[in-house]
């Protein structure tokens, strides 16, 4: 998909647009939700008390992952669209961030 036809689906999905503290607050419940299911993982195997909302083993949770981390996507989008920056700028700006801690640093993170 391209980023600008998702940008597009979020603006049309938004419950709150332009609503910094609550998409934040999305944000940090999704990303919050992402290491539950990390830390569930590392038992490498269910317990009872997981059992529901579709978990019955590893492959589940890892399928919860990626749910949860377009939930992530979806609110991070949101709140750039909201400061006016789209995906594009923020993978660019990243990666002139990374580049430059790279010559900083006289290291780099790539192997």
């Amino acid at each position: 998909m391209e980023t600008m036809n998702f940008e597009n689906l979020v603006r049309q999905h938004s419950l709150q647009p332009n609503n910094e503290l609550y998409n934040s607050n999305a944000l940090c419940g999704e990303v919050g939700e992402v290491a539950d299911i990390v830390k569930k993982m590392q038992f490498e195997k269910i317990k009872p008390e997981w059992i529901g909302n579709g978990i019955r083993s590893i492959s589940d949770l890892k399928n919860a992952i990626g749910d949860e981390l377009g939930d992530v996507l979806f609110y991070l989008v949101r709140l750039a669209l909201d400061n006016d920056f789209n995906i594009s700028q923020l993978m660019q700006m990243q990666s002139e961030k990374l580049n430059n801690q790279s010559i900083k640093y006289n290291r780099t993170f790539l192997k």
